[in-house]
Formats: C-alpha cells, sequence, structure tokens
C-alpha cells in the first residue's frame, strides 16, 4: 500500500539496468525512436496500454523477484506495489486521467484474483458480483472502469462488468477487451453453435460484430468515434484484419501473406496489429489513409509485440522482455 500511494508525493523511481529510459536513433527518416522503459530492477517489464500523454502501464519485475504494476511518465518507471493481499499484480490500463487498472492474484490453494484501479495515490477495490474472483480490462475517461466477474452461483462463467463511481454492473456473459467515453464495449462471445464472434454491448444491448463473409471473428478495440478493429474470418476460411466503421466492414488485408489480426485503433483511426508477410514470418503493421504498411520497413523489430497506438501516433510495446515506446520521429499526416 506504501508504494500504491507513493505517487501522490512523489514517484518512487527505480534506476533501469540498461540505460534508464535512453531514446535510441530512428532506423531511418520516417522511423521511430525507441525508449527502454526499463524494469522495477528485475528482469523483464510488460506494456499493457499507453493513453494520450504517452505514459505506459503494465507489469515488470522486482530486484526480489516479484511481479509488480508499473507506471512510466516523466521518464520513470513507478513501482505501484502491490494491492492488499495480492502476491502477484499487474497493470492492466491507464486513462488520460491517470486512472490505472490494476489486476492482482493471491496464490492459496486455488489462485484468486481481485480488480483494482489507482487514482491520485488512492487504491479503489472494484469488488466482485459475489463470486470469489474479478479483474479488470480497460478505462475510460470517465473513469469507467471495464472488468470481469464470477457470478455468486459459483459456475466458471466470467460476467463482463462496468464499474462506475463505486457501481458495478452485469453487462452479462461475453469477453471484454475494451470501451470508449461514450460506453461502447467490445469483445467477444460464443453463439449457440460455440463459435467465437465478435460483439459490441452499447445501451444496454449485446449485438453481433459482423465477419469478413466466414463464421467466426473477434474483436478487440473501440475508438471513440465508435470505430471496432479486430480480426474475422473470411468467406476461405482465413482470418484478416478488419475495421468496422459506420456499420461498415473493411478487410485490412495482409502483408502479402495469409492472415492477419488489428490489436488497437486510435481515434485518427490508425490501426496496429500482426499480418502475414509473403515470406511467411508475421511482422508488425500500420494500417493508415486505407495502406497497410510492414513498421519493420520503419525500424520496429519484427519480434516486437506492439499493444497501443494513441492519438500522437506513438506506440508500446514489449521487445525483448523489456517495455517500450516508439516515438514517430515526424508526425503523419
Amino acid at each position: 500500500m506504501a508504494l500504491l500511494s507513493s505517487l501522490a508525493t512523489g514517484m518512487t523511481v527505480v534506476l533501469l539496468g540498461a540505460p534508464a529510459g535512453a531514446p535510441c536513433p530512428p532506423a531511418e527518416p520516417g522511423g521511430y525512436q525507441v525508449v527502454d522503459l526499463g524494469t522495477l530492477g528485475g528482469q523483464s517489464s510488460d506494456a499493457a496500454a499507453m493513453n494520450d500523454r504517452g505514459e505506459v502501464v503494465g507489469v515488470a519485475d522486482t530486484v526480489d523477484n516479484g511481479r509488480h504494476p508499473f507506471l512510466w511518465r516523466h521518464g520513470a518507471m513507478a513501482d505501484l506495489g502491490l494491492p492488499p493481499g495480492a502476491n502477484y499484480a499487474w497493470a492492466t490500463d491507464v486513462n488520460n486521467r491517470g486512472m490505472v487498472t490494476v489486476t492482482g492474484i493471491t496464490l492459496f490453494s486455488s489462485p484468486r484474483w481481485h480488480a483494482f484501479a489507482w487514482r491520485r495515490g488512492t487504491v479503489i477495490d472494484l469488488g466482485t458480483l459475489g463470486g470469489d474472483s474479478s479483474g479488470s480490462d480497460a478505462v475510460n475517461d470517465r473513469d469507467q472502469v471495464l472488468g470481469w466477474s464470477f457470478p455468486p452461483d459459483g459456475t466458471a462463467v466470467r460476467h463482463t462488468t462496468l464499474w462506475d463511481g463505486g457501481a458495478l454492473t452485469d453487462l452479462g456473459e461475453f469477453y471484454a477487451r475494451d470501451l470508449n467515453d461514450r460506453g461502447e464495449v467490445v469483445g467477444t462471445r460464443y453463439l449457440p453453435s460455440g463459435v467465437l464472434r465478435g460483439c459490441r454491448w452499447a445501451d444496454g444491448e449485446l449485438t453481433d460484430v459482423d465477419t469478413l463473409g466466414g463464421a467466426a471473428g473477434d474483436a478487440r478495440a473501440v475508438n471513440e468515434r465508435g470505430d471496432i478493429v479486430g480480426g474475422a474470418d473470411t468467406a476461405d476460411g482465413r482470418r484478416h484484419a478488419f475495421v468496422r466503421r459506420a456499420g461498415v466492414m473493411t478487410d485490412l488485408g495482409t502483408l502479402g501473406g495469409v492472415s492477419s489480426q488489428a490489436d488497437a485503433v486510435n481515434d485518427r483511426g490508425d490501426i496496429i496489429g500482426t499480418a502475414d508477410t509473403a515470406g511467411g514470418p508475421r511482422h508488425p503493421f500500420l494500417w493508415q489513409h486505407g495502406v497497410m504498411t510492414d513498421l519493420t520497413t520503419r525500424g520496429v523489430p519484427a519480434d516486437a509485440t506492439l499493444v497501443a497506438i494513441n492519438n500522437r501516433g506513438q506506440l508500446a510495446g514489449t521487445y525483448q522482455r523489456h517495455a517500450v515506446r516508439y516515438t514517430p520521429s515526424r508526425r503523419e499526416p
């Protein structure tokens, strides 16, 4: 708890094993400046999300082999500590107001998870629906938290939840991934046939997201315009990245290979994901203005895992077991 509230009086700064927060020059013009966010004194870290201010959250190893949630801002990684009773914890999202969502795990005879949030130095217990576990997934700029919980009937069926001002609402049986400030939620659910399909929850109604002619799909992110991105089956059974904008599905294609998957979208409509190349290896991509660009041509390593793109065009992810942030060397039009 002391570490969780340390940011209220000044960040707890941990010097990194590699050059702490040191930027590297872009690989070429039009590429990215890369900042290694380091660790909390241990060996590795993983980025989970980033806001429009370029603040990154995730989980990092500590010097005593723990795994703690972190908030990286102003060039330093701060240890958010462990929520009450947790053995391990990780941060899942951060909004533009600095609210961070955290999931902690307590290891007894059977593991139990619990959802928390950190806001202005205060730890908030997000509760459960009466079951023994809950978790957090995303937070919007209204401080509404998207998460999950088991119900009190003892079943192992996860329900999606929305925490708003202290009240926890059950949204139903589906797996949520993201929400926007309008309260639109996207995720996946199982159809009666057993097929997994992308879905959208809004105004109390759960509806399916179309596919690209096939049976299955998933929805992974939604922006403030209501654009939904994810992956969906095509008529010939392949999985392609898509964007659903104003009710219209657009196939984003691939990088010359068979399949692709979209993972995040900003409010400008820029999309990141991964796609097969003609040679076979999967590369990270940026889809912008209707064109899919192989990010390895802009200096992003092929094995970097990207999780977020903000409205400044910055990317967050993990490379070689360290959380990293990529900043464009020039603004895209």
